[in-house]
Order: structure tokens, then C-alpha cells, then sequence
């Protein structure tokens, strides 16, 4: 979304969205050993840095999928497969001014298979850490969650990646509609004493009501969709002057933005703090200030 802000996997095996496993380095039927040195023998499509992770992500193509992409084509074939790999960005030492990527992060692929992944618009989505290992969670759920995202761009057959212009001079970035994101989640009024109780925690003090992305917006929510929605959460908090978050009671899921006075930021700049859940139990909210410079009218 990515994920997201989020991409995946495919090839040919059995398997059952939403089937459970106990396999920790398989999700929907895949391993990242099935892709052996994608990185070497595939093409090259995109890098994409994203923000709100403060990742750079590196995509690949394999030869159906970057055939089909490359000649314009959207509907694209069984065996078609894009890989992304994403590095959290760092501050190169030698030369402060440019960002490089850091350590690894995590693995996504997303493979085409029209009657395997019937559910999720014919692709199929896997994630995996640099060890192998899938991304915890509901199996089912990230892969409605991917499904969900990527049908902002269903008119370029569910791919967010564009290829990079290169040398090509005719070149032109195709743009879906702006602000499909926003137009997609939809924020409902709380008031104080409704608030579940983990997100009255972290608002404790504030006695006015906050803004809940609602359900129907977002009805399926992994670890990913936490990032994803920071950016909306920002936007919210500013527009409506007062909290807001995501909390997903399925999976005790959340994510909250609200302002924060008491942090420094230039004078240009609105002081903010976010904090959501995160995988690790020892360390169950993650909390981060954030410096959010208004657009200009």
C-alpha cells in the first residue's frame, strides 16, 4: 500500500488463500526460495522510496511480466511475477547530503495466477523477511489487505510500478486520479468515552473526540497497513484538529496520530506524534515524533 503500499508472488502450487500454516517460511503456498537470485536474472523496473517507512524499494520484473509491461499490456498472463525488495533508507557518511539504502527489510512478490488467486483480482501476494521467514500475521487478511491496495491501480492490471523512464525520451508516466487514496477511507467522529481502550490511553488528556478510519474503509488490516495509513492519519489530525487513528479489533491492530505541542519543530512545521502496535509483544507501541510541514494554499 503499500504495503502497504505492497507487492507478491505466484508460480505454479497448490495452496488456499487464508490457509492455515505452520510452515513460518511459506505464505500462500510460496517460499523465497522459489525466486533463487530474482535480483540477478530479472529486470529491473522501478525504485520507489516511501516515506512514510523511510524505505527504498527496488522492484523486478521476470521475463512475462516485464515483456507484457514494457509492450503497454495490463492484463497481464499466468507467470508473470513482480519481486520487491526494500531497504531502510540511511544517511550515506561520506556524502550527507544523499540517502543510500541501509539494512534489508523485507521481501514482497506478487504473481499472477487467474484461478489460483480468483479472491484477490488473479495475483497472488507473499512477504518474507531477508531470512526467509513470511510475514507474521493472518495469512488471509494481508492478502485481502495487498488486494484491497493494489485495486487503486486496476486500471494498470493492479501494478503500482512503472518502468523508469531511462534513456527513453518518449517516456510518460501514466498517474492514476489524485487523491484516490483519500477518497477511499473514510473517518468517522468519536467521542471521548467511545474510544477503545488502548487508544484512549494514548490520548490520555485529550478530552475532545478523535477520528476513526472506519471499518468499511479498510475492512482487513495486517502490520503493513499501519505505515500505510500514517500518511491519511497526518492529513486528518490537520484538517480536523483533533486525533486520529485506525484500530482493527480483529487483530487488536493500531495506529494513532495526534498533535504534540511539547515537541520542537521549525516554525513552519506542525509537531505531531505517532504511535502504533507493532509485531514484538515485549514492545507494544511504537512511538515516533514527526515534524509535518503544512502544503501551501
Amino acid at each position: 500500500m503499500g504495503f502497504a503500499a505492497i507487492f507478491f508472488i505466484i508460480l505454479g502450487a497448490t495452496h488456499a488463500i487464508g490457509k492455515s500454516t505452520t510452515n513460518s517460511t511459506e505464505m500462500n503456498g510460496y517460499h523465497l526460495s522459489d525466486f533463487p537470485e530474482f535480483s540477478k536474472t530479472w529486470q529491473l523496473v522501478t525504485v520507489r522510496h516511501r516515506g512514510d517507512t523511510n524505505e527504498l524499494r527496488f522492484t523486478y520484473a521476470n521475463d512475462i511480466a516485464w515483456s507484457q509491461m514494457s509492450s503497454g499490456e495490463t492484463d497481464y498472463s499466468d507467470g508473470a511475477v513482480f519481486a520487491k525488495v526494500s531497504f531502510v533508507t540511511r544517511e550515506d557518511l561520506a556524502f550527507p547530503s544523499s540517502k543510500v539504502p541501509g539494512n534489508q527489510r523485507r521481501i514482497q512478490f506478487m504473481v499472477r495466477n487467474k484461478e489460483l488467486h480468483k479472491e484477490t483480482a488473479g495475483w497472488g501476494y507473499a512477504i518474507f523477511s531477508p531470512d526467509g521467514l513470511r510475514q507474521k500475521g493472518n495469512v488471509r487478511n494481508m492478502s485481502m489487505a495487498c488486494a484491497a491496495c493494489h485495486k487503486l491501480v486496476k486500471d494498470r492490471g493492479h501494478v503500482f510500478s512503472q518502468p523508469m523512464p531511462f534513456l527513453d525520451s518518449n517516456f510518460r508516466v501514466q498517474t492514476p486520479s489524485e487523491g484516490q487514496w483519500q477518497n477511499r477511507v473514510r473517518f468517522n467522529k468519536i467521542n471521548r468515552e467511545n474510544l477503545p481502550t488502548q487508544i484512549a490511553v494514548l490520548l490520555e488528556g485529550h478530552k475532545g473526540p478523535a477520528y476513526q478510519v472506519s471499518s468499511e474503509s479498510l475492512p482487513y488490516v495486517f502490520h503493513g497497513t499501519l505505515d500505510e495509513i500514517r500518511p491519511l492519519l497526518i492529513k486528518q489530525v490537520i484538517k480536523g484538529s483533533a486525533p486520529s487513528y485506525l484500530y482493527d479489533e480483529k487483530s487488536d491492530l493500531f495506529a494513532v496520530v495526534k498533535l504534540a505541542p511539547q515537541h520542537k519543530c521549525p516554525s513552519d512545521e506542525v509537531a505531531l506524534l505517532s504511535a502504533h502496535s507493532v509485531p514484538n509483544p515485549k514492545k507494544p507501541v511504537f512511538e515516533l515524533p514527526i515534524c509535518y510541514r503544512k502544503p501551501a494554499n
